[in-house]
């Protein structure tokens, strides 16, 4: 490649850039030219660029050929022998991380955890590609690459230290041992985070250097190289201070060596060390070594050890074992500890984590390894015996039978005194209680028993000083990784969507990964879409079975822990799977009773949570598995009346918040009093229930709407809807949740029920903005309210179509229709409507630019307002009140309404008036000259407004955010500000705002200098105004339109615009208007 010509070699620079995705300026400081020197190579202006230029940027274009890097101590990247410079701490873990994987994949939850602990930030997607783009752009694009699950580093034998090192440590030659060993230069990444450097591949990789460091000194010491075996196994002291085998092998090199001083010292270092640190006395292999350099017994090749029983008794490894890297370093840190209880529901894969760690820590445990499966939830079988237990022990370390003492005390006694000093790993698997575990817990610091159950075993933990592992099911990417291992990456990547889905409905749980994957397997036609259409359909948990094993299957796990379960326990767990959402709290499974008590469902959840079947998982809110759920519900069956009773609970509950909150919005409400216990003290608490159960009341109205109760569909809807307009979030899940409830009330023909669930769907609507969809809704529940008759449902109806049609900027068209809802509400003497038909009049008449009516009228639907209990309707009324004041040039009374209305808001807690309240004290700051605090609320503002997802709100903040950037001199924030605001109200049709929005383009035009571009948006807000009858705008318009003509030098133009603004500022009592166009009159003059 150095041969390249100038042209040649431009167009291979381009060609690498475009291939890495470099900038010209990421090439540049790559290669060390200046970023003019690579752009005229690229261009080829120099036809005979510097040696020096076309040797570095060659050096770049052979990719990542010269790549190497090296783990086996700080982290070190180099491309030929120029370093890589790699600064972020962070780029550097992943990398580190990667690499530690070399060629294998790297699952997202894995790489998670290591960079961000449990509480990744919001936006660690993000974060983790913005990553790999880095490091593509350094190592090269192919240095790493994506998988499905994660991410890989694929990197050549002779490119990486850790695979050379793999390579050469497996050869029985010395020399070659020796070259292995010198790959190292310390500890594993000794350099990176603790996360990194402690990781379990981290720490079983210094363990193969231990391993390979014992292996060599043996053999170099066969040789007479006692030095050199000296050299080798001092290094590694400082990380291995405890291990027995280390000290006793470098006591015999330094006694070979000649340094028998050195050697006994070494000794009695290690020996003081495991008896403070450990409470235990050197076992059998340093003492020999002692005794060997005392007698002088080192020459030559060292003693065989004497033969000794170490059983062996872990099952096989679990065979393609994915995922839990958290919970394996989680059991590393807790080695410590001597008992860990590792305890989920059946088919979490407490099992395989025991065996997969115990394999891998095998060396930890020198002395043996057993295990006994317990049987504590055996279907046929009974619990193990723990002196049965005990027996198999003794024998396993070569106790004659006939020494085994019958009494089951004297062979726990026995079995404390055979393991004391030594290491051994217990696995008590399948444990049903704490009595069956006890006996078999050795009584010394150097052993670990790790005990597995469906139970928690409280009282081994609380008694006993035993650690709890709970377990979670596996990360969405792991519950993947599973899946690909089992079926194969090409049956996984035909139908990733599919594969996901699948690991969801699995629950993420191994056990039902592994049978899915199973029946896949002997099914190699069918597909993975297929199977989940039965998980899905009436097969249920059925389809998690293999035909040729009934035991293989999910309900056949779950069947062994019901089983254990007292009838009390079982008809409460079996009517849990009749809650429809996620989660649920102690009176909710109380209603389930057959007589409700929430102290008798506490204590039976307290059951349930100790057979894991119930998991609590916030303060005071529970929840069940997937397919514990699933189970549940199969069990359960068609339990009508417990299902209606948890209906009535919630109908009660919603209804007794909806009175404190939203009275005015519930239309179904036959006014009984609520049950007092449900009643809440103000409405906070109600606020706050609604709040925690929000999901959960749209899942039961999806629920109830098919069931035998479909009447609870509605009324629940009904007594929500008031708190959905204001808060929702998931408003797909609310619309499928109305229209199942319009469905059953149109079934059982309810027309009240389905003309209020007609203004509930148009309540999403509203929610986001879309006000025509809005109007639509509003405007068939009008229809059907007629129908049948319902002078309420007509009344509430027609104020929300003349609402959504002030939204659309339609003042004209609400004039009569409102001034019908005043006077059917003074009629029927409904409070609310008239409050409701004073305020939207108001607005309406704001809009066509008649300031005085509109403030009368607004003034007087307050005073009748302040009379009801909905601070949202008070609190956007003042809100609209302030604006009046302040066209009118009222600025204190604007300033008392303002901050009236932010009281309001304060108490509402909603969305909408948390908005208008970060406005309201926005402009409040601006008023008093805190310019740090006015941008700082109104960055806030334009933060929420956009994140609520109401379109309307969110265009009131951008036009309010582009009038005080304009006002602070930040002209081009503030078009921005206006420019996005005039766009999505022109989408959504919302006329007034687009007017608005346009005036405001214009003034900042004016100021900007940009003439042309201020007439332009002037004339559009005039041509908007005239043909919706907005007067003030007109006003505005014309003001905008004079300023241009000013700017311009057309005075004579300026001062008709002027003369003629002037004209409608008057009569609409615009008092800024009216203000800031005779300033431009005397300019023009």
């Amino acid at each position: 490649m150095t041969d390249l010509n100038a042209g040649e070699l431009g167009a291979a620079v381009r060609a690498y850039r475009a291939r890495n995705g470099l900038t010209q300026r990421d090439m540049a400081e790559l290669a060390g030219v200046s970023e003019r020197t690579l752009r005229y190579i690229e261009k080829g202006k120099i036809h005979r660029p510097r040696q020096a230029s076309i040797r570095q940027l060659t050096a770049i274009l052979q990719r990542s050929d010269g790549l190497t890097m090296a783990v086996l101590g700080p982290l070190v990247v180099r491309r030929g022998d120029r370093p890589v410079v790699i600064a972020r701490p962070q780029l550097r873990s992943f990398l580190g991380l990667l690499a530690l994987h070399a060629n294998q994949v790297v699952s997202h939850a894995e790489i998670i955890e290591v960079l961000w602990g449990h509480e990744p930030p919001v936006t660690y997607r993000e974060l983790l590609h913005g990553m790999v783009s880095r490091l593509r752009k350094v190592l090269g694009s192919d240095v790493i690459s994506t998988r499905h699950s994660g991410y890989r580093l694929d990197i050549e034998p002779d490119q990486l230290d850790l695979l050379q090192f793999d390579a050469a440590r497996e050869s029985d030659d010395v020399r070659t041992m020796a070259r292995a060993l010198g790959y190292w230069r310390s500890s594993v990444l000794e350099d990176l985070p603790e996360a990194v450097r402690h990781h379990p591949t981290a720490i079983a990789i210094d363990k193969r250097r231990l391993a390979t460091a014992l292996a060599y000194a043996e053999a170099a010491m066969a040789q007479g190289e006692c030095t050199k075996a000296v050299d080798q196994l001092r290094l590694l002291l400082p990380n291995e201070p405890l291990h027995e085998g280390l000290h006793a092998k470098l006591m015999l090199a330094l006694a070979a060596n000649g340094q028998q001083a050195e050697s006994l010292a070494l000794y009695a270092e290690i020996h003081d060390r495991l008896v403070s640190e450990l409470g235990v006395r050197p076992g059998d292999e340093l003492r020999k070594a002692h005794a060997r350099v005392l007698q002088g017994d080192v020459a030559g090749r060292p003693e065989p050890p004497q033969q000794q029983l170490a059983p062996a008794q872990l099952p096989a490894d679990v065979n393609g074992f994915t995922g839990r890297a958290g919970d394996l370093a989680r059991l590393d840190t807790l080695r410590a500890r001597q008992l860990v209880v590792i305890h989920a529901i059946a088919g979490m894969g407490k099992t395989a984590l025991a065996v997969r760690w115990g394999h891998r820590e095998l060396a930890s445990f020198p002395d043996g390894q057993l295990y006994v499966n317990l049987r504590g939830f055996d279907p046929v079988a009974q619990p193990v015996d723990p002196g049965h237990v005990l027996g198999r022990f003794l024998r396993a370390f070569g106790v004659d039978p006939a020494g085994i003492p019958r009494d089951i005390d004297e062979r726990a006694a026995q079995f404390r005194s055979l393991l004391a000093g030594k290491r051994v790993l217990v696995v008590l698997d399948n444990a049903a209680t704490a009595d069956q575990v006890r006996p078999l817990l050795p009584g010394t610091a150097s052993c670990l028993v790790l005990v597995t159950s469906r139970n928690r075993l409280s009282p081994l933990v609380a008694i006993d000083g035993g650690c709890p592992l709970a377990l979670a099911p596996l990360e969405p990417s792991e519950a993947s990784g599973l899946l690909e291992n089992a079926l194969g990456r090409a049956r996984v990547d035909a139908e990733p969507a599919e594969a996901a889905e699948l690991a969801r409905l699995c629950g993420h749980l191994p056990l039902a990964l592994r049978l899915a994957a199973g029946k896949l397997l002997s099914r190699p036609q069918q597909t993975i879409t297929e199977v989940i259409g039965e998980l899905i359909g009436e097969r249920g948990l059925a389809a998690l079975r293999l035909a040729d094993d009934p035991r293989a299957s999910v309900s056949a796990a779950f069947d062994l822990s019901y089983a254990a379960l007292d009838p009390a326990e079982q008809t409460l767990f079996r009517r849990l799977g009749l809650i429809p959402g996620p989660d649920f709290t102690v009176p909710a499974a109380a209603s389930l009773l057959d007589t409700p008590d929430p102290h008798q469902a506490a204590g039976l959840l307290d059951r349930l949570i100790v057979a894991n079947l119930v998991e609590p998982y916030a303060s005071g809110r529970y929840r069940l598995h997937d397919l514990v759920r699933l189970y549940a519900t199969e069990m359960c069956g068609d339990d009508r009346d417990a299902y209606a009773r948890l209906m009535n609970w919630y109908l009660n509950k919603a209804r007794a918040a909806a009175r404190l909150l939203h009275a005015d919005l519930q239309y179904l409400d036959d006014g009984r009093p609520s049950p007092a216990d449900v009643m809440f003290a103000d409405a906070g608490q109600g606020r706050a229930w609604l709040q925690a159960e929000e999901v959960n009341i749209v899942a039961a109205i999806r629920d109830a709407a098919g069931s035998s109760v479909a009447s609870m569909a509605w009324l629940l809807a009904d007594a929500t809807n008031g708190y959905f307009s204001m808060r929702m979030r998931n408003l797909d899940e609310w619309h499928v949740s109305t229209r199942a409830a319009i469905k059953a009330a149109e079934q059982v023909g309810d027309g009240r029920a389905h003309a209020a669930m007609q203004l509930a769907v148009g309540a999403a609507y509203w929610r986001v903005g879309d006000l025509k969809r809005f109007v639509e809704s509003c405007t068939r529940s009008w229809e059907l309210a007629r129908r049948v008759t319902w002078e309420l449902g007509m009344v509430h109806s027609l104020a929300f179509i003349c609402e959504g049609k002030l939204g659309l900027g339609l003042a004209r068209e609400v004039m009569e229709p409102v001034e019908r809802l005043i006077a059917d509400s003074r009629t029927r003497d409904f409070t609310i409507g008239v409050v409701h038909g004073l305020i939207l009049r108001g607005s309406a008449l704001a809009q066509l630019g008649d300031l005085r009516s509109a403030e009368r009228s607004m003034r007087e639907g307050l005073a009748i307002g302040r009379q009801s209990n909905s601070v949202v309707t008070l609190g956007e009324a003042l809100r609209c009140l302030g604006g009046v004041y302040s066209q009118l040039g009222r600025t204190r009374e604007a300033e008392q309404a303002y901050a009236d209305s932010a009281d309001a808001a304060k108490r509402s807690g909603v969305w909408l008036q948390q908005i208008g309240h970060l406005i309201v004290m926005t402009r409040l700051a601006y008023q008093s000259g805190d310019r740090a605090t006015a941008e700082s609320l109104v960055q806030q503002a334009l933060t929420l407004g956009e994140e609520s997802g109401n379109r309307v709100s969110h265009v009131d903040v951008l036009v309010f955010a582009g009038w005080l950037f304009r006002a602070y001199g930040s002209l081009p924030t503030a078009f921005d500000q206006y420019r996005r605001a005039r766009e999505i109200s022109h989408q959504g049709d919302f006329g007034f705002a687009e007017a608005e929005a346009l005036i405001g383009l214009a003034r900042t035009s004016v100021q900007m200098g940009d003439d042309s571009a201020a007439l332009s948006f002037a004339r559009q807000a005039l041509s908007l105004a005239e043909t919706r009858g907005y007067q003030v705008i007109i006003g505005q318009a014309l003001t905008a339109l004079a300023e241009a003509e000013i700017e311009q030098g057309n005075l004579v133009q300026a001062k008709t615009y002027a003369r003629r603004a002037l004209d409608v500022h008057r009569r609409t009592g615009h008092e800024p208007g009216e203000r800031t166009t005779l300033e431009i009159i005397e300019n023009a003059s």
